[in-house]
């Protein structure tokens, strides 16, 4: 019984000890900062128009929108200030047969857009 806690108290200071054992970064003067960076992106946009306000988000191919490639790109620039500015377009497809509005969609019909977003 003895050997058990003892075992254990020994176990739990050098468990916690490991915890705590984390490095500081230190910057040297050869270490450089960002002081502005380009973004660019590509990804994928789905478009979930049902009506059913997350009503039931799980019916991916009843109600979600979408094409099989990357349908968005997205090119934005981060400044010394701290300020970001960045531009966004997308392509989708809306099915024929699927939800849009609370409205059935008769034929399948393309779907553009352009979005910045501004950011700090």
């Amino acid at each position: 019984m003895k050997l058990t806690k003892l075992t254990f108290v020994a176990i739990f200071l050098f468990g916690s000890i490991n915890l705590f054992a984390q490095d500081t970064i230190v910057l040297s003067s050869k270490d450089s900062l960002v002081q502005s960076s380009w973004m660019v992106g590509l990804g994928w946009n789905f478009i979930d128009d049902s009506g059913d306000a997350f009503n039931d988000v799980t019916t991916i191919r009843d109600q979600w929108n979408g094409v099989a490639f990357p349908s968005r790109i997205n090119i934005g620039r981060y400044f010394k200030s701290g300020l970001g500015l960045e531009a966004i377009a997308s392509y989708n497809r809306y099915k024929e047969g699927n939800i849009i509005d609370g409205v059935v969609l008769p034929e399948a019909k393309d779907y553009f857009s352009i979005d910045s977003r501004l950011s700090y």
